[in-house]
């Protein structure tokens, strides 16, 4: 019963990636936009907005830095969260725990019951 609910989970979980991903591409696609700042950069990015207000090819209507610097970077951030993600799942598998240390040689280890060491 586990193992069934598991499945589906990274069933729904990867389709849900899929989705997202299509999402993210559709957007793109359609609401590609710029905004030509006040120091003369051009800033890329794509929500969506009504087209029709604004025929012109650098678009007036307003952000904040904050929501710029969000818009412009969110296909990386998405990106990096799924690679995160992957990573995470990826190390916790049985065949990369062979880098860790399973074995603590008694050399290594002081057994000295003295004093602690002084301070300077």
């Amino acid at each position: 019963m586990k193992s069934m609910v598991t499945k589906i989970t990274k069933r729904s979980f990867v389709w849900l990636l899929i989705l997202s991903m299509g999402l993210l591409i559709a957007n793109k696609a359609i609401f590609f936009h710029e905004h030509k700042m006040a120091d003369g950069t051009i800033v890329a990015h794509a929500h969506p907005y009504d087209k029709s207000d604004e025929p012109e090819p650098f678009k007036t209507h307003h952000h904040s830095k904050a929501e710029l610097f969000f818009l412009s970077h969110f296909d990386t951030l998405f990106v990096l969260a799924i690679s995160a993600f992957a990573i995470v799942r990826i190390s916790a598998k049985p065949y990369f725990q062979i880098f860790l240390p399973k074995y603590y040689f008694p050399v290594l280890i002081l057994n000295q019951k003295s004093r602690a060491p002084p301070l300077v």
